[in-house]
């Protein structure tokens, strides 16, 4: 293991930062995408707020879905 500070220690830093920074924002950007779909749809058939909401539920399920293969395959790399 580098030495905390060291040049090589950063860029692990700075690299995993990086990795987490995006499975949040591939998250985010899951539950923004399926909520405009539903408030599309909501406006569409005039059954506004619930398929708004049905499409916040469905983004926030498959992000954490899509967050949790992600992590859980990552520790299963780590291990071996």
């Amino acid at each position: 293991m580098a030495a905390p500070g060291s040049p090589t220690e950063r860029k692990r830093v700075a690299r995993e930062l990086g990795r987490f920074t995006g499975l949040g924002l591939t998250w985010a950007l899951s539950v923004l995408f399926f909520l405009l779909i539903g408030y599309w749809l909501d406006g569409r058939l005039g059954t506004l707020p619930w398929l708004t909401m049905v499409g916040a539920f469905v983004g926030a399920a498959g992000g954490f879905l899509s967050l949790y293969k992600t992590l859980t395959a990552a520790s299963r790399a780590e291990r071996r």
